[in-house]
């Protein structure tokens, strides 16, 4: 069994204690917060039944009587390079919330440093783990040359109200990581990267308000299509994913987050539709992530976790040139 302990009790970290309660692969060992949570850490130590808990992140990892395998990142997103460095440097497995970190030199570091110290350190990003993912890559070829792509998660935020009131709202502070692109859009960046590799090229047009991208649209080009993968926190819409080709379609219509729909396959020659997959709704969609993690820290799969970390490094890369380079023009007209 695995010693866990998690670190962030926000929406993620307390949605994840109930999975990680029924998982026999973990016991959770510690929860850490901060001063401004202590009421809420020790509710949930009671609810959880969890024997230690901190508010310090730093005098947790020092603490002599802290005994743990794992530890997850469920922070901010600037703050995962910082705590997963320091986590790494006392010897602990780390699973970091998605996105891995903020920059392609900071990715490289992380990867270098847990390699050397042979501890496993991968991103929480769920889509990657499901089984429906590898269904996916198996029908590929059914839809033939593979001509459009489109991603498509929009889902409006439950903040978005308080910042176009005026107020400072974390998830859309442009200096700490937040923004459409790396809270919703990463799920699509991390979908296509690992079905079709690293795009040729690539263009971010964002719907931008106070310096931050509230939602937008990535275009990837690739030799023989191009995928769109668009990405909302102000707006609503259909979430699916469609992979459109010379002999029929791929379409999942659900967010790219969790795939939790049927995988279809409409056939251009018959005209019919046919159900390839239908995943099972009522599994968490991070249970698959965290059983793969526990397996790949159990085996000490060095060449799994490569694979997962080589991944990371690539989307982290792509996202940070989306970013650095969004809505840039081009004059088609002269």
């Amino acid at each position: 069994m695995i010693k866990i302990a998690v670190v962030g009790l926000g929406m993620i970290g307390q949605q994840m204690l109930p999975v990680l309660k029924e998982m026999p692969e973990y016991e959770i060992v510690a929860l850490c917060g901060t001063d401004r949570s202590k009421d809420s850490i020790q509710q949930l130590q009671e609810q959880y039944q969890v024997e230690k808990v901190y508010s310090n992140y730093s005098k947790m990892l020092r603490d002599k009587h802290f005994d743990a395998d794992l530890i997850y990142l469920a922070v901010p997103n600037h703050m995962h390079y910082v705590m997963a460095k320091e986590a790494v440097e006392h010897n602990f497995h780390v699973f970091v919330e998605k996105p891995f970190v903020l920059s392609y030199e900071h990715a490289k570091e992380l990867v270098s440093m847990a390699r050397e110290r042979q501890l496993i350190v991968l991103e929480a990003i769920s889509n990657q783990y499901l089984p429906i993912f590898g269904q996916i890559k198996e029908a590929l070829p059914r839809v033939g040359t593979i001509r459009q792509v489109t991603m498509n998660f929009s889902q409006y935020s439950s903040r978005f109200d308080k910042f176009l009131a005026g107020e400072y709202v974390r998830v859309f502070d442009p200096e700490i990581g937040g923004g459409a692109l790396l809270d919703i859009n990463i799920y699509n960046l991390h979908l296509a990267v690992g079905l079709f590799g690293v795009p040729s090229d690539g263009i971010y047009f964002a719907n931008q308000m106070r310096g931050v991208d509230t939602s937008g649209s990535v275009v990837l080009r690739y030799p023989d299509f191009i995928c769109t993968c668009i990405g909302a926190k102000d707006a609503q819409g259909p979430s699916v994913l469609l992979i459109e080709g010379t002999k029929g379609y791929l379409a999942i219509k659900a967010p790219t987050n969790t795939l939790q729909a049927a995988l279809e396959f409409y056939d251009n020659s018959s005209k019919e539709v046919e159900i390839l997959y239908q995943p099972d709704v009522n599994v968490h969609r991070m249970v698959y992530e965290f059983r793969e993690l526990a397996r790949m820290i159990q085996e000490r799969d060095w060449e799994g976790c490569r694979m997962r970390q080589h991944e990371s490094v690539r989307v982290c890369k792509l996202a940070e040139r989306l970013r650095l380079n969004q809505n840039t023009e081009t004059n088609f007209f002269h």
